[in-house]
């Protein structure tokens, strides 16, 4: 992640060359500043450039160059929103999965043919890596007893 900080020591220090334009990934105008470095206007825009670094918020300086890195938090114990949105929807999907499968034991318990359904149930549910190796059998064991 870049730092606005470096960014304006990097344009102040080396600013006939341009080299905060190298770190902040704008290559092109790093190399024109390169190849005009003798005109004394690549000192002129660092500069500039440097001091709009130092007035600007961290906050608008990672909109505008920290745009592609991952999403910055405030927290570092703090969840991404799409990592707890997963989670949320594994835990759902497993709640309903259950549920679909102790509906179909309740429903008919004696018949033979319903036995299987729930084995395949069950084996839909292990296919899908809902339940483990464990679970899956110790369930179809309860089915079978």
């Amino acid at each position: 992640m870049k730092s606005r900080i470096v960014a304006a020591i990097l344009a102040f220090v080396f600013s006939f060359i341009g080299a905060h334009n190298f770190y902040l990934g704008k290559t092109g105008k790093g190399v024109l500043c390169i190849l005009f470095c003798w005109t004394y206007i690549p000192t002129l825009m660092s500069f500039f450039d440097a001091i709009r670094f130092l007035v600007m918020s961290d906050a608008d300086f990672d909109r505008e160059y920290n745009s592609s890195s991952a999403p910055v938090l405030a927290n570092q114990n703090q969840v991404a929103p799409l990592q707890t949105t997963q989670a949320q929807n594994v835990t759902i999907n497993l709640g309903s999965e259950l549920q679909k499968l102790q509906e179909t034991a309740k429903r008919s318990s004696s018949d033979e043919k319903c036995y299987i359904e729930q084995i395949e149930a069950l084996s839909e549910l292990h296919k899908k890596g809902i339940l483990t190796d464990e679970e899956f059998s110790q369930k179809k064991q309860d089915l079978l007893s």
